[in-house]
């Protein structure tokens, strides 16, 4: 072997080991996982599944109506006023308990203060870190009784578990999944504030289905009754694409921010063939008024769509192939917030943890982690409803599809599977929403994800 030869070979050998370290950045010591690529179309999968049509085409109900419209209200509040899951915005209180919040807010601090998690530069957030936090958190403040402020997000908005701005992470580098991102709200999302930071720059938000602080100039405050006269607008349309552009003028060239599925937005005139003209909470010259603009026809709906499989797969593949989120980061959706919106086109307001979704609905089955996979597969083959059930494993929820030759395929949002290599698991990065057979998985420690479902439900 020449010199040149051997000298190419060891370059390629140390690039080789530092892109290796680097994507094992972010791990355990204990797992020892690597980071690969994974194909663009994952095992088992055939490029016609990558569409809509190719589902829709295989499910004979596919058009029948699963929950009617009139009934859909219903459906909201079980969720809302049994479940305790979301929360009606048009009929909150205008005062909450402080000694509830106070309670919630401290023991959030506390966990977080004790977890070991790592900053962005590496090192484990200390005392001080916290410590300073806690002072702007300014809970001496909160009394029995905290009055509630109304108001509407301005600009998509990361909604935190603490009032900062900076990241924690499990291990040191792992920059996917920040701990403290909790949610993000796009623009309109109505919500109620109900504490301040002692620099004034973060409000402790109450959301339609999440609570946390957002920085304080992204939410127009305004009196209540603005607030209920805004929401009580008749004609409204909802965003059907993954994201929809907003502008301020007609000829959508200034540009004000997006909106993602399942967003609604008050219908100021639809008299254009090519536009809306719509309602938009804004602040001018630091006052809160209701300004007018605009959004292009496409990828919108005037009235939410019916619940059928067809909208339910359809509005799932709209989103195919768009990165993944944790908590909304980087204005995009985890697994969660990908069914989340998906249902939103519906009217149906689903929880926005797969925890908590996995309490909603008919439960077909529920399993433990002894179960045989034969029996999981059983119920999927003979019970699950294509494009309307949901399985739920821990931390993870992902959308059936149908069975082709008697293997149950689903749609989800997905950061990233474990292969078996060797007598190591290596994970293999999607971080975007992928159609998948459920063997996905099989042969790694922590199983396929057949074998990691725990519950099959169906939204009826």
């Amino acid at each position: 072997m020449s010199l040149r030869h051997k000298m190419k070979k060891l370059i390629t050998m140390f690039i080789t080991a530092c892109c290796i370290c680097w994507l094992c950045k972010g791990t355990t010591a204990d797992e020892q996982i690597m980071h690969y690529a994974a194909p663009t179309i994952l095992p088992h999968v055939r490029p016609e599944m990558q569409t809509a049509g190719f589902w829709v085409s295989r499910n004979p109900h596919a058009d029948e109506i699963i929950i009617p419209a009139r009934i859909i209200p219903v459906f909201n509040k079980t969720i809302q006023e049994n479940l305790k899951l979301t929360r009606n915005m048009t009929e909150f209180p205008s005062t909450v308990s402080g000694v509830i919040y106070f309670d919630k807010l401290q023991n959030k601090l506390s966990s977080l203060r004790n977890n070991g998690y790592f900053t962005s530069e590496g090192i484990i957030a200390d005392q001080k870190f916290f410590n300073l936090i806690e002072n702007n958190m300014n809970l001496k403040l909160i009394g029995k009784i905290l009055p509630v402020k109304f108001g509407f997000i301005l600009f998509n908005a990361d909604q935190r578990q603490l009032p900062t701005l900076q990241h924690l992470y499990v291990t040191a580098g792992n920059v996917d999944f920040d701990e403290l991102q909790e949610n993000a709200l796009d623009v309109g999302t109505p919500v109620e504030v109900i504490h301040q930071t002692k620099d004034g720059e973060w409000y402790y938000v109450l959301g339609p289905a999440s609570e946390g602080w957002i920085k304080a100039d992204l939410i127009g405050l305004c009196e209540q009754y603005v607030f209920q006269q805004y929401l009580s607008h008749k004609q409204f349309l909802v965003v059907t694409r993954a994201k929809i552009d907003i502008f301020i003028d007609d000829k959508l060239t200034q540009f004000y921010g997006s909106a993602r599925m399942g967003s609604r937005f008050f219908v100021k005139d639809d008299s254009d063939p090519e536009i809306f003209q719509i309602y938009l909470p804004s602040r001018k010259r630091e006052e809160f008024e209701i300004s007018k603009a605009y959004i292009s026809r496409q990828g919108v709906h005037i009235g939410y769509l019916d619940h059928t499989a067809r909208h339910v797969i359809q509005q799932a593949f709209e989103m195919l192939n768009t990165p993944y989120g944790w908590g909304g980061m980087n204005n995009e959706q985890d697994c969660s917030q990908f069914i989340q919106e998906i249902y939103a086109t519906m009217g149906i307001q689903l929880p926005r943890n797969s925890s908590d979704q996995a309490q909603i609905g008919k439960e077909l089955a529920a399993f433990t982690d002894e179960t045989k996979d034969s029996k999981k597969l059983d119920v999927i083959l003979h019970s699950a409803s294509p494009g309307n059930s949901m399985f739920y494993m821990k931390g993870h929820i992902i959308l059936f599809l149908g069975v082709v030759d008697d293997v149950p395929f689903a749609i989800h949002d997905i950061w990233a599977y474990r292969e078996r290599i060797g007598r190591e698991d290596v994970a293999r990065v999607l971080n975007r929403v992928a159609v998948t057979d459920l063997s996905l998985g099989t042969g790694s420690r922590k199983g396929s994800l057949l074998s990691r479902i725990l519950q099959i439900r169906m939204i009826q």
